[in-house]
């Protein structure tokens, strides 16, 4: 809706180019592709129509939220701060309804103007709504530039380390804002690199067949090992792009590159493809055949869970289950080594109880907030209690396992000392304990994993547990 003023000189900011960070119509999209993926994949193979039916088609359902919406802070406070002498308009190339949702949630917009894409509508209607007079812009450089010509002042959005560099035509830039972009470092954060530590589970077989040091089974396994952590470095990417809006919503998700816009949605896919193109080259290098269909495997389930599992309680935390042992099947397919039932056990409940203290630590948030749901799951802050307790109870079976395979057979033919192997589950259990307590003292947030790598009493956990392996060997 267009609006005309009279008084002092206005303020225009461009809701894509200057206020908002990041596309909305590749967010649009992204949650299209969640929910009816022929239909976004369509509206994307249309081109502008497409893309201009694909925005009415969220607005219209009324899926906007503008509080998970990423904005330029800086833009938000200069145009705050002259909304107290003078008008400030939001001009969008989109929904007239998604530019007033937008400065309804900001609270100091004079008005809204919608327009036609393209620098020459928008200056038209910019025009119409200053009935023209002067009036400044604020735009994303150098899309922008075209409207400078008409403006008394121009503000320049653009990306980290460039600078606008103005025609003799051009009026004078007032100030220069700062866009995110994506830096080296925002990549190897989107890669979640510290995650590979859980890659490792690949080299179980060779270690509990104590044959890691033949040098065909060490160069699988190390094959094997960076091909799944450069595909699941992957599914990470794209979690985060089918995440991203929920991610705004949390205090520990919100400052990922992608969340906080310091990478596109399109730069981030295909950053993925990279990765998942390497680690398909790297298995095929350095791993037998059988790899590449258990990599595939991994992949569908993952995309199983992005798009689906992970909103359905406990088959989240199931799923997750499965793809921590799943790397221990990966690493029995690189080596050739098969994977005994005894692991299979073991791996099912431990694995279960991990992946339900990384639910619990999400959940534990909001138990003070009973009924509000976690973002992008299927659960409240009252699922606190049943989700720690089936956690626990998952958790200590594992141990029951390991106690029932010390005493098997299968040991006695590996083992000069099994009774050693005692003291491995002691420890296991003080491990468990131990995870589980700091959990519930609400102090590990996230995968419990991550909070291991940086827990002196779990690097003393995994030593002492060495230690007795070795000693029951020899």
């Amino acid at each position: 809706m267009e609006q005309r003023l009279s008084g002092d000189e206005p303020l225009f900011v461009d809701l894509d180019g200057a206020l908002l960070e990041g596309s909305r119509f590749w967010e649009a999209f992204v949650q299209e592709l969640k929910t009816r993926p022929l239909f976004a994949i369509g509206t994307l193979l249309r081109g502008p129509g497409g893309r201009t039916a694909l925005m009415e088609a969220v607005t219209s359902e009324g899926s906007f939220e503008p509080a998970r919406c990423h904005y330029n802070p800086e833009v938000v406070a200069f145009a705050r701060a002259q909304a107290e002498h003078r008008p400030v308009l939001l001009i969008t190339k989109g929904s007239a309804s998604v530019a007033e949702a937008v400065a309804g949630y900001h609270g100091f917009f004079s008005g809204t103007v919608a327009t036609e894409p393209g620098p020459e509508a928008m200056l038209c209607a910019i025009q119409r709504s200053s009935r023209g007079d002067r009036f400044d812009y604020i735009g994303a450089y150098p899309e922008g530039r075209p409207i400078w010509q008409a403006v008394g002042r121009a503000y320049a959005v653009l990306p980290a380390g460039r600078r606008a560099r103005a025609d003799a035509d051009d009026p004078p830039i007032g100030q220069t804002f700062t866009r995110c972009a994506a830096t080296p470092q925002d990549h190897l954060s989107a890669m979640r690199l510290h995650q590979w530590v859980k890659n490792l589970l690949i080299f179980v077989p060779a270690l509990l067949s104590h044959r890691i040091l033949e040098p065909g089974v060490l160069v699988s396994s190390i094959g094997a090992f960076l091909a799944f952590s450069l595909l699941a470095s992957a599914t990470y990417i794209l979690n985060d792009i089918l995440d991203i809006a929920s991610d705004r919503t949390s205090p520990h998700k919100k400052n990922r590159p992608l969340a906080a816009c310091r990478m596109s949605i399109p730069r981030a896919a295909g950053f993925a493809a990279s990765l998942l193109a390497s680690g398909v080259l790297v298995a095929g290098l350095l791993t037998p055949p059988l790899t590449l269909p258990f990599l595939a495997g991994y992949i569908a389930i993952t995309l199983a869970y992005s798009l689906s599992f992970k909103r359905r309680a406990i088959l989240d935390v199931v799923t997750l289950a499965v793809l921590y042992g799943y790397r221990i099947a990966v690493g029995g397919a690189a080596t050739g080594i098969p994977v005994s039932d005894w692991l299979i056990a073991f791996s099912i409940f431990f694995f279960l109880g991990l992946a339900l203290v990384k639910r619990f630590s999400e959940v534990e948030e909001l138990a003070a907030q009973p009924g509000r749901a976690v973002a992008g799951r299927a659960y409240s802050g009252a699922d606190t209690q049943v989700i720690g307790s089936i956690g626990i109870v998952s958790s200590f079976t594992s141990v029951l396992v390991m106690a029932l395979y010390i005493t098997s057979p299968a040991v006695a033919a590996q083992y000069q000392n099994p009774r050693i192997l005692w003291f491995v589950c002691l420890i296991l259990i003080y491990w468990i304990s131990h995870i589980w307590l700091h959990a519930w003292r609400s102090e590990i947030r996230g995968d419990p994993i991550v909070y291991a790598l940086r827990d002196k009493t779990s690097y003393a956990c995994g030593a002492f547990a060495g230690t007795s392996v070795l000693l029951a060997l020899v």
